[in-house]
């Protein structure tokens, strides 16, 4: 897999490559992945594109000086005039503007701190309600967690009640089979 070029001018336009298991398919719709990161590049346990591969970090620290390198080496093509000659012809008169109502600066200054003061009330408003439903999203989790032990426990308990069970009719066919 090469890294550097846009997907249209990809070499593999034929085959798709899920990115986030690697698993080349060609319709990519109908592909059920897994959801287990490995990476196309170097096997390891991310998605292709992080910055964490190995790969991608030295694809990007070679750009890096390529970079540096060429903008360090950029000459400058156009010539300095030292030439130049001060004179009052050359900054004309501006025309004169009367200074602002303050009035009417005070109250766009109003009108903007109102709108700052009504957007930091809704992000708190916002971090407050993610909070919630973080916590309500962990509270579900763990209690999920516990149904799943319960289960297992439920099934280990059956399982050795299968057993007994098994082990009480091989007793009594043997007991059957002594009496007969």
């Amino acid at each position: 897999m090469q890294i550097g070029h846009f997907q249209k001018n990809c070499p593999q336009k034929d085959d798709v490559t899920c990115e986030i298991c690697g698993v080349k398919c060609a319709d990519i719709k109908k592909h059920e992945c897994q959801g287990v990161p490995k990476c196309i590049r170097c096997d390891g346990d991310h998605k292709s594109s992080d910055t964490k591969c190995p790969k991608v970090k030295d694809y990007l620290a070679a750009l890096t000086r390529t970079l540096l390198a060429t903008r360090n080496n950029v000459q400058v093509t156009q010539p300095v005039q030292n030439n130049l000659a001060l004179a009052t012809s050359n900054f004309p008169w501006l025309n004169y503007l009367p200074p602002t109502n303050t009035l009417t600066t005070n109250n766009n200054h109003v009108d903007a701190i109102g709108m700052f003061e009504k957007l930091r009330e809704t992000m708190i408003d916002e971090g407050k309600k993610t909070r919630e439903s973080f916590d309500q999203f962990k509270e579900e989790m763990f209690q999920r967690d516990k149904y799943e032990q319960e289960i297992s426990n439920l099934k280990s308990k059956v399982t050795t009640l299968e057993n007994q069970l098994a082990q009480q009719n091989l007793v009594q066919q043997e007991t059957m089979i002594l009496i007969t």
